[in-house]
């Protein structure tokens, strides 16, 4: 990995280099216009907007954004890059200094409607010291701010580990680039936009990482793990595709239960509802395999409700008792199923003994329905 010297001697044919690149569809700068494209897309929607770019490098894609109106500070370690930057930019705000040793003061005094930085972040020496910098970004952005990354990088460490033994000898293990499975989970909020084999985008806005530190803090996941805990039972109990079911994550102070569901019988529709606000439960994964039982017997549900009717067409005590034990044994079958779903195949295996811990045994049940006059 090249230093603020290295990066003054590649200056006057930097931006040649990556156009090879990225024409040969090469590590590390393939899909680098692609990239630039985009990024400048997510930029554009904030109209003239205050810009931090974190080693702009000659500018080349700065200045173009400096075209459109923005507002341009920047902060990159190469003096030479810098000074080619300030001729296309004249009035943009550019420090010369290494923010791996952190940010210039004048630049952390402002804040901005975007944060960018264009393969520059993989500089820091490991993952944990770009993920702190990167959190210590976000209190800079303004509301509806959003921070853009875009790099090397790999939706999956599996992903990366064949970029790395197809680049052979071009790969540089100087350079700490990302993986967003690794990274989302301390960035809660990320999203990942693939742009070639070897480069992606990550952007994060202001309200989705105060909203996913939120959830991680009060369930234990953020949202993008509880959505893919959500769809790896909603296979594993093979409830699709007969079933459309949705996610739901409620942020209401006032609705007082973990999950629920809201269900169409007729069109074979459900909404899992789940707390991420105020859960009783502390393991997440527990009551999304517990609901989802729920729609799955949902039919049997169904069926003997339609039953207990026919047999006890009056209202009275005989079928309020019917009513009741068969909620309570359907209750505690539904608890048991799930325990050994999250038994066998669940990520967390500490598991609440929920409202059933005080109901009565099966056995219990059964002696109990022949009182029924």
């Amino acid at each position: 990995m090249l230093d603020n010297k290295g990066f003054d001697d590649w200056a006057f044919d930097y931006d040649e280099a990556v156009s090879m690149s990225d024409k040969r569809d090469a590590y590390p700068f393939a899909g680098y216009a692609d990239m630039m494209k985009s990024i400048r897309k997510t930029v554009r929607e904030k109209g003239r907007a205050r810009v931090l770019d974190l080693g702009f490098g000659t500018g080349a894609f700065t200045s173009a954004l400096y075209a459109d109106g923005c507002e341009i500070w920047g902060q990159d370690f190469s003096e030479k890059m810098v000074e080619e930057a300030k001729e296309k930019m004249p009035k943009a705000h550019l420090v010369t200094g290494d923010f791996c040793g952190g940010l210039a003061p004048e630049l952390a005094a402002n804040s901005y409607d975007c944060i960018v930085a264009t393969y520059s972040l993989h500089h820091f020496a490991s993952d944990g010291e770009k993920i702190r910098f990167i959190r210590s970004l976000m209190p800079l952005l303004n509301d509806g701010g959003v921070f853009i990354m875009g790099d090397v990088a790999f939706e999956t460490r599996a992903e990366y580990e064949f970029e790395r033994r197809l680049a052979a000898e071009e790969w540089d293990d100087d350079e700490c680039y990302s993986v967003y499975e690794e990274l989302e989970p301390e960035l809660p909020g990320t999203e990942f936009e693939k742009i070639s084999h070897c480069g992606g985008v990550f952007r994060l806005t202001k309200e989705a990482y105060e909203s996913g530190c939120q959830c991680r803090e009060r369930t234990g996941l953020t949202e993008r793990q509880i959505k893919r805990l959500f769809e790896k039972y909603l296979r594993l109990l093979r409830i699709t595709p007969p079933w459309d079911v949705k996610l739901e994550l409620v942020r209401d102070p006032g609705w007082r239960k973990t999950g629920d569901f809201r269900i169409d019988c007729d069109d074979r529709k459900a909404v899992l509802m789940l707390n991420v606000l105020e859960p009783k439960n502390s393991n997440m994964e527990e009551v999304i395999v517990h609901e989802l039982m729920h729609i799955k017997l949902y039919p049997l549900d169904q069926v003997t409700e339609s039953l207990i009717l026919s047999a006890f067409p009056d209202e009275g005590p005989a079928q309020d008792f019917a009513y009741r034990q068969f909620f309570t044994s359907l209750e505690q079958t539904v608890e048991e199923l799930a325990k050994c779903f999250l038994k066998e195949f669940g990520e967390d295996k500490e598991f609440s003994f929920g409202r059933c811990k005080s109901f009565k045994s099966f056995n219990e049940l059964y002696d109990g329905l022949k009182s029924i006059d």
